[in-house]
């Protein structure tokens, strides 16, 4: 019998740890940044560059365009300022969109962060 403890295999029935794996740090930021404008009373434009530019830090802006209308045509806005033509129903739709997008990011690196575990148990 003490021969073949080498070839044992341990079968362990104990529950992974699992906790909430959230956001990476400036992720968090913007997902606190967008809450914060949809619960603001009025438009504040300071508040939309901060969104802007968090975007363009965590290169959010290739997976979420933001399209603007100029001169009757819809375009992705590239520029690291926001364009005076883009309207405020433009900018919400697109906060819609990419508050979505953070909620997905979040739930799918839950997910992740589950299996993981489960897998290197």
């Amino acid at each position: 019998l003490a021969k073949r403890r080498g070839y044992g295999t341990l079968v362990s029935y104990n529950v992974p740890p699992y906790g909430r794996s959230g956001l990476y740090l400036e992720l968090s930021n913007l997902k606190d940044l967008v809450n914060e404008y949809r619960t603001a009373t009025s438009a504040d434009q300071d508040l939309r560059m901060a969104i802007w530019n968090s975007c363009q830090r965590c290169g959010i802006e290739s997976d979420v365009p933001l399209l603007a209308t100029i001169d009757d045509k819809k375009v992705v806005v590239n520029e690291p300022y926001l364009p005076p033509e883009l309207s405020e129903e433009e900018f919400n739709e697109w906060i819609v969109t990419l508050s979505d997008y953070l909620i997905e990011l979040q739930v799918m690196k839950a997910e992740y962060y589950f299996v993981f575990v489960i897998m290197n148990a």
